[in-house]
């Protein structure tokens, strides 16, 4: 085709900023991009076809921030090693992140490296790769500096260091289709050079990630065993103020970018908070946050029926059935990218599955009249389109909820790129399609006169699904039109490979996912995850050798949890201890401790009257003495005091404050007003005099409180001295066996 690159740059460049403003689903640029655009490129036999594959994403479920298309080199994939732009060596048009430029460039898949080794020594791998290629092959005027696509996102700086070799295109000065065409074949020398020189030498984590653990069918499951550095469970456990929450982030961003905590720390604080609200924003959504507590339940977790409050009607009651947080974070870990084999017909990303009666039982004429139409129709004529519209209604004296709700979902809730499972009979099916075509009501007809295009990837078949159904199923559904997801992409693919007609590979959502979970210890475990604290464990998940199931209650869904999914957990050892956790949830945790560090406190300084004291030091006798009289899982962690550290000038009023409103606080609540052990923890039993002493004794006369004669003998009374907190001598003296109080001082002047 002529001018089929220039074409596509114009796409790409001057269309792709207002199309990525519209919605994705459905979306006609983004079918063109990814289906008509390689095939308008192969057409002007630029390469051949024979030995290159060309593809092109413009996103998976939402515009990407880095659309690409590339060309691949069929001989250094395989079965084992599927073909894909999350490994291997490619040439592949980068389009920058700000709309201004586009690159031509020689680069490498990142993703699988960056799995396995983490996001830096990955890094070290690329330009190991890139050295070595630029000292060994001809430039062929082509760049060998850093490209920059102007984004933060961690894939297009992967693809920045990783690049071989590229060209930039002015959009304000685009070449012509020669020089285009001149270009790629110049880079396709390139590639070919470097493959047949020997450059290419796939690492073993490369050959692995590309290996598929379904065999049989052509998906693309995730390969999990990824960063080895943590396990999919675990917790962060200690005192409190020992920055347990505080270090969620930090984990979060090193599980997501395959980092080392301690590479992560050396971003600094900024950086990391940056990185995780990226992670866990909406838009990206790998990174999710809960924190149980008495009252959270399955409900909330995993999967509930609420009240519908969007119903205007208040004098009837609905219910729906709503996802838990759970649940919906590992349906978008579990996501699946649907690729087709070039025929032009696009499956959107995570399709939803809809099963169909087609025609009414034994009329075999209107289904006949879909199969040859290449179309969908349903009935329900009692059913007036305007009396759904509004997605409010009910059942009336014609019709009932059920009917109406079957065409709503045929008008609104089916979209172009979903797909469709026709069935025959309870336990077979006689087509599967793909939604092509938009919502057309047939005026000419009587009956079945609603209507949507469907591609047909294969019919008139008959094909028992009793070896599909779940556990708890028998039977299908016989309506019109149901839902039918739990059947899922995999089932869809296998039917498919059976009757000779599979067409698409199915890539699933393979990076990291972190569900934080603060407090676990505080929420009722068994009443939280039912079932699905067996499912949680790693040799339980998707994917692994012994995968589980568990079919969930209010939805009858199928449901795993995928093996990218983190959970990590934070657990307050002074509410409990782990020996006193629940058994179930303890064997399926690993625990890491985070004790109370004084030593990130080095350092501070408070300095009162050319007297000071050294909060790391405090922080140590203090930690001390409540191990001695107490346990180490009620020390005071460091996090209390680290404000101070950010102050130029930290004052003893500081100081006060952190104590009157978190230590003391703390240890009424450790020695249950034990005020004695408080004192000794203070150090107050070894200051002379009272000024000094965080919390003072007196006698307690009985005789002065109650009136008449009495029998009760003197007791103590306890106060909290709140002068103490403002004199620097009061903290020195928690660490030296006796200060003297001012007025003592004063009497031996």
């Amino acid at each position: 085709m002529a001018n089929a690159l220039l074409d596509f740059i114009r796409k790409f460049i001057v269309e792709y900023p207002t199309e990525k403003t519209k919605p994705f689903t459905g979306s006609e640029f983004g079918d063109s991009i990814r289906n008509t655009v390689p095939s308008n490129i192969v057409d002007a036999e630029i390469f051949d076809s024979n030995k290159y594959k060309i593809k092109a994403s413009v996103g998976q479920s939402n515009w990407a921030t880095i659309p690409w298309l590339a060309v691949f080199d069929k001989s250094i994939y395989n079965d084992k090693f599927k073909l894909s732009a999350l490994r291997g060596v490619y040439i592949v048009y980068l389009r920058s992140a700000d709309d201004q430029t586009l690159y031509l460039t020689f680069n490498q898949g990142c993703s699988d490296l960056r799995s396995e080794f983490g996001k830096k020594k990955a890094i070290e791998i690329m330009q190991e790769r890139v050295q070595e290629a630029q000292q060994g092959i001809d430039a062929r005027g082509f760049s060998t500096t850093q490209i920059d696509l102007h984004s933060t996102d961690s894939d297009a700086e992967m693809y920045e260091k990783g690049c071989f070799f590229s060209k930039v295109y002015d959009i304000n000065n685009l070449p012509t289709e020669a020089e285009l065409e001149d270009d790629l074949k110049n880079m396709i020398d390139i590639y070919s050079e470097y493959v047949s020189k020997g450059f290419w030498k796939p690492t073993n984590t490369s050959q692995k990630a590309g290996q598929s653990n379904n065999q049989g069918n052509n998906e693309e499951a995730p390969d999990m065993n990824d960063i080895k550095e943590f396990p999919l469970n675990m917790i962060l456990y200690g005192p409190p103020g020992t920055g347990k929450t505080y270090n969620t982030a930090t984990y979060a961003v090193a599980i997501c970018d395959g980092m080392s905590i301690s590479d992560v720390e050396a971003m600094g604080r900024e950086a990391i908070k940056k990185r995780f609200e990226e992670l866990k924003d909406p838009s990206v959504g790998r990174v999710a946050f809960t924190t149980f507590h008495q009252s959270y339940g399955y409900e909330e977790f995993i999967e509930g029926i609420k009240p519908d409050t969007n119903d205007q009607d208040e004098s009837k009651l609905a219910y729906i059935k709503e996802d838990g947080v759970f649940k919906a974070f590992c349906k978008r870990a579990s996501s699946a990218h649907v690729e087709t084999d070039g025929s032009g017909t696009a499956i959107k990303d995570n399709p939803k599955i809809w099963g169909m009666l087609l025609g009414a039982s034994r009329d075999k004429k209107t289904k006949a009249e879909c199969f040859a139409n290449e179309e969908i129709r349903l009935g329900w004529k009692e059913v007036k389109d305007e009396e759904i519209d509004s997605g409010e209604f009910d059942d009336d004296e014609n019709t009932s909820w059920s009917a109406k709700h079957m065409v709503y979902d045929f008008k609104y809730s089916m979209e172009i790129g979903d797909l469709v499972v026709i069935e025959k009979s309870l336990t077979s099916i006689c087509a599967i399609g793909i939604i092509t075509g938009e919502y057309e009501v047939d005026e000419g007809r009587a009956d079945f006169f609603r209507k949507r295009k469907v591609k047909w990837l294969v019919k008139d078949i008959d094909q028992s699904i009793l070896e599909f159904l779940p556990g708890n199923r028998k039977q299908l559904a016989r309506k019109s039109v149901f839902g039918f997801d739990w059947f899922g992409l995999k089932t869809i693919n296998k039917i498919l490979e059976i009757h000779g007609a599979s067409m698409m590979s199915v890539h699933y959502e393979s990076e990291p996912y972190v569900f934080i979970i603060d407090e676990i210890n505080r929420g009722n475990i068994s009443k939280i995850f039912g079932e699905l604290i067996t499912l949680i464990e790693e040799s339980k998940r998707e994917g692994a050798e012994d995968e589980e199931s568990a079919i969930l209650p209010y939805t009858n869904e199928s449901f795993s949890v995928p093996n990218n999914v983190y959970i990590l957990g934070t657990m307050n050892t002074a509410d409990r201890s782990i020996a006193l956790m629940d058994t179930a949830l303890r064997r399926r945790f690993e625990f890491v401790e985070k004790m109370p560090k004084p030593e990130l406190l080095d350092g501070v300084v408070i300095s009162q009257n050319g007297i000071s004291v050294k909060v790391d030091e405090m922080l140590r006798t203090i930690n001390d003495r409540i191990e001695f009289l107490f346990d180490r899982e009620h020390t005071i962690g460091h996090a209390f005091f680290m404000n101070l550290k950010d102050m130029i000038n930290p004052s003893v009023s500081d100081l006060a404050n952190i104590f009157k409103r978190k230590v003391v606080p703390l240890l009424q609540e450790y020695f249950y007003d034990d005020y004695e052990k408080i004192q000794l923890v203070l150090g107050d039993n070894g200051k002379d005099g009272d000024a000094y002493k965080f919390i003072k004794k007196d006698s307690f006369d009985p005789k002065k409180v109650f009136s008449g004669p009495t029998k009760l003998e003197k007791s103590s009374r306890y106060t909290i001295n709140d002068e103490a907190f403002y004199h620097i001598e009061s903290y020195v003296g928690i660490m030296k066996s006796t200060v003297k109080a001012l007025d003592d001082d004063e009497e031996d002047e």
